[in-house]
């Protein structure tokens, strides 16, 4: 890209921003936050649209576990992180819209 370019980033890739973000300001370090969105990145490779809850944990091997169900992480599990994408998704579509009604 040449000077003057933007960077041009997907609705799903400012919705991760927007995790990111949250865990930022939940005191998460930056490794950890990066291996938490990668997590996201795996767990729902279609996109963030359907997504109400999820709830983050660590794992084995410190790789972090996401569900969006609080029912489906087991019983012994300190979940580190919920965040309710479906507000923050809601939020980001309403930027969105004002920036492009300009």
């Amino acid at each position: 890209m040449g000077t003057g370019s933007r960077n041009l980033y997907s609705l799903d890739d400012v919705y991760l921003m927007g995790i990111a973000y949250e865990c930022g300001k939940a005191g998460m370090a930056a490794k950890a936050i990066g291996r938490l969105i990668d997590a996201v990145r795996g767990k729902f490779s279609a996109g963030l649209r359907g997504v109400g809850m999820l709830y983050a944990w660590r794992g084995l091997k410190l790789t972090y576990q996401i569900e969006t169900r609080d029912d489906r992480h087991p019983a012994d599990t300190v979940v580190h992180l919920a965040i309710d994408v479906r507000r923050l998704r809601d939020r980001v579509d309403r930027e969105v819209g004002k920036m492009r009604r300009g």
